[in-house]
């Protein structure tokens, strides 16, 4: 996967995986060691020029026993602008999408390894991002994709030691029309990739 460049869909383990517009670059693929079956990430891209414009991770879970998965925990928790849980059986269907804004965005091992891959290619790195997670499960699968949306608007105010104080903060965004609409604006893309991601993967 990586180097390569994906349009509409990508497959993976036999496993066709609608994607959104535009061109996607494969930055790394990782799979670690599962004894139930295949535990696989997929970590992609679109830049505009030195800007990143959209990054998408993809974690693909596949079981030999048919037992399910355990519910997903973030189908649970508030989110800071958008979240639709409709179920989150344990071993069972599972279907949700969330929407915050992350301070941190490059703490994880697999963001980490974007970060690298990223700064490699003369990316440059936005300190914070709008994040949106779609999660999916049944008896033997499990697909999660999670995007970041980099914000091109300035702002001195996005630390998480400033978080009351954030113009991302949805107590303050009011406040804030160009954040407002920004949000606005990749909500209701959620909304609507939530549909498709329902009906097609």
């Amino acid at each position: 996967f990586t180097g390569k460049t994906f349009n509409n869909y990508i497959e993976i383990s036999q496993e066709t995986l609608l994607l959104p517009d535009g061109l996607w670059r494969g930055l790394g693929y990782v799979e670690k060691p599962s004894k139930r079956g295949r535990d696989q990430f997929l970590v992609l891209s679109q830049e505009d020029k030195n800007r990143l414009s959209a990054l998408m991770v993809i974690r693909l879970q596949t079981v030999k026993d048919n037992q399910g998965f355990g519910q997903y925990s973030a189908c649970n928790q508030p989110a800071d602008y958008a979240h639709s849980l409709r179920e989150n059986e344990p071993l069972g269907p599972q279907l949700c999408y969330w929407a915050n804004h992350v301070s941190t965005p490059w703490q994880q091992p697999i963001y980490k390894l974007a970060a690298s891959r990223l700064s490699a290619l003369g990316v440059n790195l936005p300190d914070s991002v709008f994040s949106t997670g779609f999660h999916k499960a049944d008896t033997n699968k499990s697909i999660t994709t999670l995007y970041y949306f980099p914000p091109n608007i300035s702002t001195q105010s996005t630390s998480a030691n400033n978080w009351s104080l954030s113009p991302w903060n949805p107590a303050q965004i009011n406040n804030f029309p160009e954040h407002l609409d920004f949000v606005k604006e990749r909500t209701g893309w959620a909304a609507d990739w939530f549909q498709l991601f329902s009906a097609s993967q």
